[in-house]
């Protein structure tokens, strides 16, 4: 089985970037952790088809909040109607590929809260406002993920 992630930037990441996990750039989280025993390329056909070409959205951060399981990952909510309808088109169409299976169920579907994950490399406050750029398809392998697939706002594509 694989892990992979969807995530929101306000950065597009090339396909065939591969970023330590630690140092992920500003992001808004789509689809976390799942595991799936199909190709790269059925994930990232999956992606596509569940949210097609994307407008760029723009999401004004709210209170800052401890996430994950653990409750120590600091993030700033992202509520936005736009976001969590891209999370439930994801969750609809990832749920069919084979061996589909969520790394942490709990953060899915209903209990889904967008969110932009702060950390070392991330600096934000409550009341700015984020511009989504792409979304990225991205394998996890360690500490890294690599970029396999990527949607660009106003449709432009590029995908392995």
């Amino acid at each position: 089985m694989i892990r992979y992630t969807v995530a929101a930037f306000p950065e597009p990441l090339a396909v065939g970037s591969v970023v330590e996990r630690q140092r992920w750039p500003a992001h808004i989280t789509l689809a976390g952790n799942f595991f799936a025993a199909v190709t790269e390329s059925r994930v990232v056909a999956r992606v596509l088809s569940a949210l097609g070409s994307i407008d760029t959205i723009e999401v004004v951060l709210g209170e800052c909040v401890l996430f994950g399981a653990s409750r120590d990952i600091p993030v700033l909510r992202a509520d936005s109607a736009e976001l969590r309808a891209l999370h439930e088109r994801l969750a609809g169409e990832l749920s069919q590929l084979d061996g589909f299976t969520e790394d942490e169920p709990q953060f899915w579907c209903d209990a889904f809260v967008p969110h932009l994950t702060l950390g070392s490399t991330v600096s934000a406050r409550p009341g700015e406002a984020v511009r989504i750029a792409s979304v990225a398809v991205s394998r996890i392998v360690g500490g890294e993920a690599v970029v396999i697939g990527e949607i660009r706002a106003s449709g432009g594509r590029d995908s392995n």
